[in-house]
Order: C-alpha cells, then sequence, then structure tokens
C-alpha cells in the first residue's frame, strides 16, 4: 500500500476504518482540537462525517500547518508542551499516533487534559508481537510502544476507557483510549 496516499487521502479505506470508531465520542456540536493534525486527514474527513463540529488542529511542523491551510482547515502552529488555549476550552481533545514519539508523553498528556471540557481521545500504537514490527517501530523515531505496562503508566490515576483498535486484516495495531476529564 501506498504510505503517501492514505495519509493525503481522507476517505481511504482504511483511514475510514481508524477514523469512524472515534465518532461516536464526540457530542453533536462540539467544539475540538486536534493535536498533531500532520496534513489534516482526520480533521479533512471530521469535516465530512461531523460538520456539526467546530474543529482546530495544531501542529508543530510549519509546512504541515500551510498544507492545512491550504485545505481550508483551521489550523495554526503550536507545540503539545505549551499549548496557548485556557484551560477547558474545547470540549474534546484528539491526539492520534503522537504521544509516541515524545520524551515525556505523560506530560504531554495532562497538557491536553488541561484544555479538554469532556474528554480526551488517543489513538496509541499498540504492543508489538512480531520482531519486524518492533524495529519499525523503533526506526519511525518511536520514545514508547504502548505495551500494556506502559499504558498503565501513562493512564495512572486518570479515568480511562481503553479498546483494541483495529487494522483492515483484523489485526488490533492501535489502542484507542477515551479519558474522561469531565
Amino acid at each position: 500500500m501506498d504510505e503517501d496516499v492514505r495519509v493525503e487521502d481522507p476517505f481511504h479505506p482504511l483511514n475510514v476504518l481508524d477514523f469512524k470508531p472515534i465518532l461516536g465520542y464526540i457530542p453533536a456540536n462540539a467544539t475540538l482540537l486536534d493535536v498533531g493534525c500532520g496534513k489534516g486527514t482526520w480533521l479533512l474527513f471530521l469535516k465530512h462525517y461531523r460538520p456539526d463540529v467546530k474543529a482546530k488542529g495544531i501542529d508543530v511542523n510549519p509546512e504541515y500547518v500551510e498544507i492545512c491551510r491550504a485545505k481550508g482547515l483551521d489550523v495554526e502552529l503550536g507545540d503539545i508542551y505549551s499549548l496557548s488555549f485556557a484551560r477547558r476550552s474545547f470540549d474534546v481533545v484528539t491526539c492520534m499516533h503522537v504521544l509516541e514519539h515524545l520524551e515525556d508523553d505523560r506530560a504531554a498528556l495532562m497538557k491536553l487534559i488541561d484544555v479538554a471540557r469532556l474528554r480526551v481521545i488517543l489513538v496509541l500504537p499498540r504492543f508489538y508481537l512480531k520482531l519486524y514490527q518492533w524495529r519499525s517501530a523503533f526506526q519511525e523515531h518511536f520514545m514508547v510502544v504502548y505495551t500494556p505496562r506502559a499504558l498503565k503508566r501513562l493512564l495512572k490515576g486518570l479515568k480511562a476507557e481503553v479498546k483494541e483498535h483495529y487494522s483492515v486484516d483484523g489485526e488490533a495495531e492501535s489502542w484507542l483510549v477515551v479519558v474522561d476529564v469531565s
């Protein structure tokens, strides 16, 4: 599969498979912040399937911010550790495949919780059973792969629902984590 096509196309079958389960956690007419929005694939998907949601994105990469803006998305340059939004300023905060790249994932999660009013939705890589998957993870600059133990450490003391997030071939390749902050 051509990964670039998937990254660019919010309606790629694998993106639809990834994103649809998340929609049920977003209330009607919600405000949403997507942290680490990349090229805006999730935001475009959300705009199509949930036009009632007022979504904003941030990304640390200025090139991605410009790509998103060219697509008509409300995106600004920002860093997860220094979010410039008021406490509880968004109903929902999403952060997909970002925390695993950070040195202090717990501090980043606490920043997300600070700006969320209802919940934080995370998609995190699940621990791998095959050696080539581990090698690939660290080649992609993962700081952590979320084994059950690593997930427990990240979520300690928080009210969170954790589900396995399945790939098109039926393998659980990610965790879908919903942290209740209300």
